[in-house]
């Protein structure tokens, strides 16, 4: 703003702060409101201070495209003016001028001598850098007239700068970033992003033109995924809250979600939800538990990426699952803890809401059913209370119910008496068909359904062991589950096929093993027996246990 404006302001603030003061003893006067007054300080700003002007419309633009192609057709000032602004335009697929060599020559030409001249004019200095700026091909060099567009506009303002007794805040802005228009076009802006300079962006922004497909967008995007995604895994997910305000831009939102989920999957953090990154590749992409969905996953990102965000809708669906839809909103943690071990392996899961979970409108509530929206279904049948989860671990489908006392059914994905994707689903119908195989929640219920499991193939994720190993009434096991203590024991892949090989040989000497885990208490795990083994103590001392008489073989 000009030094004079800058004085009128503080006179008049001076004035307001003496009104404001007689105003206190004198409770009853008000300050009216100068609306009027408000828009002609807003015009005046625009007049002296040069900010970012407004694009004409298409329509004017168009028709002067019309006569810059008619052979015979004069142009005036206005209509080339309204040419500064279209030279991207295709002209309702005519093509744009800076792909047509004949049309750019002419423009080229005129705004030269309208520069050599010194007869520019602001106006048409701001619609040719909006040209510039709105160009979408990338790299954008490969175009020469875009080159030649560039130094033209770099000249252009040069020009008007020159020509200003008062340097304008739009021309300290530009001249910061004078390389827009060179041949490193988009690298000093985008370094400054990647120091933490995002300001300097927004003063870009506050007096020029970028639209969305915009090669500075891509510039500037690309350069801060590179340096984003090369950070340490402490330092990256500092960077996703800027970078997903990147990805509002549409025509980059493919771009950003990829690098960002990809960089994300080689984290050791992979195995936690990050919510901003799930939910924003849910609206974008759908969700990769759909096959319908999956082709899109598979163009932008790799399986190991898709894997890992099956795994956090798993996951986080087991957790809303056994917490927020059970009965009386206690948390089933036998069964909780029970599934999470296979979550990695779970390609589908869905929620299946009754009409009380639908009905109500309590915080969680709505926010669950906002979060995932398209995601789950509505249960028909049974009573209010009813709620359903259904997962597909390996060939089958397990459907689990919120009230107590219900059995988990199971089906196989070759025989379902359902459509999985179906918006509604009926309980005794399609849910809990009779005669269909079950297993209940009973009496040490976790070793009967990991025997169970391993003969239709499926093991913890965990599970290092051979795939062939079926479970055998010689083996009594007496480990603690998932009801029985806080927290599951957790083994290294290499200590479980050591106690599995150590099983199996005690057993192909007809030992009889029970097995005995005390670790989630900080003790050991006990394969105890009842018979003379000493012959086989140096085999099981190379697997890493250690014998004590009388009790059996021991590890931690």
């Amino acid at each position: 703003m000009p030094h004079s404006l800058d004085r009128l302001e503080q006179r008049l603030q001076r004035s307001l702060q003496r009104y404001q003061a007689g105003s206190e003893a004198q409770p009853g006067l008000c300050l009216p409101s100068f609306t009027k007054l408000a828009q002609q300080n807003e015009l005046l700003a625009v007049r002296f201070a040069g900010s970012k002007q407004t694009e004409p419309p298409r329509q004017q633009q168009l028709q002067a495209l019309g006569r810059l192609a008619a052979p015979a057709s004069e142009l005036f000032s206005r209509d080339w003016w309204l040419i500064s602004w279209a030279l991207n335009d295709d002209r309702d697929g005519l093509g744009a001028v800076l792909d047509d060599e004949t049309l750019y020559r002419r423009v080229h030409a005129y705004f030269s001598a309208r520069i050599a001249e010194a007869d520019l004019g602001r106006r048409m200095w701001f619609g040719l850098s909006s040209s510039y700026l709105s160009y979408a091909a990338t790299p954008p060099e490969e175009n020469p007239r875009w080159c030649q567009l560039a130094a033209l506009v770099l000249k252009g303002f040069d020009l008007l700068a020159a020509q200003s007794r008062h340097p304008r805040d739009w021309m300290q802005v530009v001249n910061r970033h004078r390389d827009l228009f060179g041949p490193q076009a988009g690298q000093q802006l985008a370094q400054a992003m990647c120091q933490g300079q995002g300001q300097e962006l927004e003063q870009l922004q506050k007096h020029l033109l970028i639209p969305p497909q915009s090669w500075l967008w891509s510039r500037i995007i690309e350069a801060r995924l590179a340096w984003v995604c090369e950070q340490s895994d402490e330092v990256f997910p500092q960077h996703l809250p800027s970078m997903l305000t990147l990805a509002k831009n549409p025509v980059h939102t493919d771009l950003i979600l990829k690098e960002l989920l990809s960089r994300y999957a080689r984290s050791r953090q992979r195995d936690q939800p990050e919510p901003s990154l799930q939910s924003l590749s849910l609206a974008q992409w759908g969700s990769p538990q759909l096959e319908s969905k999956r082709r899109r996953w598979g163009i932008n990102v790799d399986e190991d990426v898709c894997r890992m965000v099956m795994r956090w809708f798993a996951q986080q669906d087991l957790e809303h699952f056994f917490s927020l839809l059970q009965k009386g909103r206690g948390v089933d943690q036998a069964r909780l803890n029970y599934w999470r071990r296979f979550v990695g392996q779970m390609a589908y899961t869905r929620v299946v809401l009754g009409t009380q979970a639908m009905d109500n409108y309590s915080t969680d509530f709505v926010e669950f059913r906002e979060k995932n929206k398209g995601r789950f279904a509505s249960l028909a049948g049974g009573v209010a209370e009813d709620n359903a989860f259904m997962m597909q671990i390996g060939d089958y489908y397990f459907v689990e119910f919120s009230r107590t006392g219900n059995a988990c059914y199971y089906y196989s994905s070759k025989e379902l008496p359902f459509e999985p994707s179906a918006r509604e689903l009926h309980l005794s119908r399609e849910l809990k068909r009779t005669g269909s195989s079950k297993f209940n929640h009973m009496s040490d219920w976790q070793h009967k359904t990991d025997r169970l499991l391993a003969q239709l193939g499926i093991y913890p994720d965990d599970y290092s062991g051979s795939r062939e190993t079926r479970f055998t009434p010689a083996v009594e096991d007496k480990r603690g589950w998932p009801e029985q203590r806080q927290q599951p024991v957790i083994t290294q892949p290499d200590t479980r096929l050591r106690e599995q090989q150590a099983i199996e040989l005690l057993q192909q000497h007809g030992v009889k093993v029970t097995v005995v885990d005390h670790r989630y208490q900080g003790g050991a795990l006990w394969l105890e027996v009842a018979q003379e083994t000493s012959q086989l103590t140096p085999r099981m001392q190379a697997l890493g246990f250690h014998y004590k008489f009388s009790r059996g073989y021991w590890m931690q």
